[in-house]
This record gives structure tokens, C-alpha cells and sequence, in this order.
């Protein structure tokens, strides 16, 4: 089974996406990082005010996004439509689009499954096997690799961000990669924003640059 589902996120993350729920980027980093059900307001809104802080005074940094580790409210599910059924009459329902990608009529399928919420799919699957009986499920992951932001909380009201820009055969991992490290510290009136360090690959030539 996870071969035939290590096959199939290719296709469904990339092809059949178009009626996935949308969020803002802040909202995808928060999810991704509290590892929450639901993006937290809170952190959501920390991320927000810290990346257009960077960028105001980074203005290339504009060009940069996060890259989503998998689709929000997204599931690949090996069952029948019974399964589907009571995906969507559950408490995490309704379910906005199951489209079929694998398996032939009145049997087994692969359905792949978008809910109407931006769920964190490894704590839906969580509640999906548990209180569902439905095993045979996973999220819609994205490979690759590509230009991207991490946040690193160092303190309640201190960050670090990093913004990677990568080059060069990204569908394997990219072969050129150039890092800026940003410090973030926010007070009462305004948020000072610091470029800790550059380093990685070089902008101009590819060669190296050690940090």
C-alpha cells in the first residue's frame, strides 16, 4: 500500500488539485510547525507580521515562498465509497471533492479525498483511523525541492527565519542552494529585522560559499 501510494501523490498532488482548499502561506507554515488540526490565529498571525517585516526591509525576499510539505485537507484513501460516506458524515465532513484514481466499480479504490477545512493531514489520519476504522489512508504529500522559509522560535518574542532559494534539478532535491538567516524581534511599536548570515551556493557563479 505505500508504494501504490508513493505513486500515486505524484499524480494527485499535482494534477488533481485544483479544487483544494487555499490558505495563506503564514497559515500553511503555522500548520505545519504547531502540528495542530487546524492552523492556530495566534502563531498564524506571529508568522504573518514577521515575514512582511523581513521583506519590507528585504524586498528580495519577495520571490521567495514557502514550500508546502503536503496539501491541507487532502487524503489518498484505499477503500470502497461506504468509506467516503462516512468521511463525510463524520465531524471532520463535509467532504468537498472524492474523485476515484485507482480501482474499478463496485470495489476496492483509491479515492483521493478534499475536505472543506485545511486540516493537518497526519492528525486527520490520526482521528480517521482511530474513531473510523478507516487504515488504509495518508496525506497528500509534495516532493521535491525548491525555494523555501523555515521558522525556528528561539524565545516568546524572538524568531529566526530562514529563506532558501534552490536551483538545478529541484524534482531531486536541487542541486544549488543559497541561504539568508534572518533575526526577527518584535516590541511594542515596531519589529526589528536583522540579516544574521549569507551563505550557500553562489548567486552568481553556482560555486560554493561557506557560511
Amino acid at each position: 500500500m505505500k508504494v501504490l501510494f508513493g505513486c500515486l501523490l505524484v499524480v494527485v498532488g499535482t494534477l488533481l488539485h485544483t479544487n483544494a482548499v487555499v490558505i495563506s502561506e503564514e497559515e500553511q507554515m503555522a500548520l505545519e510547525i504547531s502540528g495542530v488540526m487546524l492552523p492556530p490565529k495566534k502563531l498564524t498571525k506571529t508568522i504573518g507580521e514577521h515575514l512582511r517585516a523581513i521583506r519590507k526591509f528585504y524586498p528580495q525576499m519577495e520571490r521567495i515562498q514557502h514550500r508546502p510539505k503536503w496539501i491541507p485537507g487532502e487524503l489518498l484513501l484505499a477503500a470502497d465509497a461506504s468509506a467516503v460516506q462516512k468521511l463525510n458524515s463524520s465531524r471532520y465532513g463535509p467532504v468537498k471533492t472524492a474523485e476515484k484514481v485507482t480501482g474499478e466499480e463496485d470495489s476496492s479504490s483509491t479515492f483521493h479525498v478534499i475536505f472543506d477545512k485545511p486540516y493537518h493531514p497526519a492528525r486527520l489520519v490520526e482521528r480517521v483511523q482511530s474513531e473510523l476504522a478507516i487504515q488504509e489512508v495518508e496525506g497528500n504529500l509534495i516532493f521535491g525541492d525548491g525555494n523555501d522559509i523555515t521558522y525556528h522560535p528561539t524565545a516568546p518574542t524572538y524568531a529566526t527565519y530562514t529563506f532558501k532559494m534552490g536551483w538545478g534539478d529541484c524534482s531531486s532535491g536541487c542541486i544549488y542552494k543559497h541561504f539568508w538567516e534572518f533575526s526577527v524581534a518584535p516590541s511594542e511599536e515596531t519589529v526589528t529585522v536583522k540579516l544574521e548570515k549569507e551563505y550557500g551556493s553562489d548567486l552568481n557563479n553556482r560555486e560554493f560559499v561557506k557560511p
